[in-house]
């Protein structure tokens, strides 16, 4: 799942990161997401993208006076990101066939 919001910038890196979840089987959204459904605990992963760091895992949300805690607290990076950072990785490093037609290939 991913937010929907008018202050989010569009990203290349959020929309790969859909597109090798969906080839992974994953029910794939992108919807608002209330700030309730993140302090309920009702996530088990969740990561910031962008596109220096590509995902970066987020353990904690404070809001207000309230800390949730996403997650196993002694996981720094869950399955389902180690995964989908592992797969991003190796088609930019051309490791893993590219059959989303991502890369270009330069010839200098």
């Amino acid at each position: 799942m991913t937010p929907k919001s008018d202050a989010i910038l569009a990203s290349i890196t959020n929309k790969s990161l859909m597109e090798l979840a969906a080839d992974e089987g994953m029910k794939v959204e992108m919807r608002p997401i209330k700030i309730d459904e993140v302090m309920d605990g009702n996530f088990v992963e969740m990561a910031a993208c962008g596109t220096a760091v590509v995902v970066t895992p987020v353990n904690k949300v404070m809001y207000k006076d309230t800390v949730a805690t996403i997650g196993d607290k002694n996981v720094s990076v869950g399955p389902t990101l180690k995964k989908l950072y592992s797969r991003v990785r190796s088609l930019q490093q051309g490791e893993e066939e590219d059959k989303f037609g991502w890369l270009t290939e330069v010839v200098y």
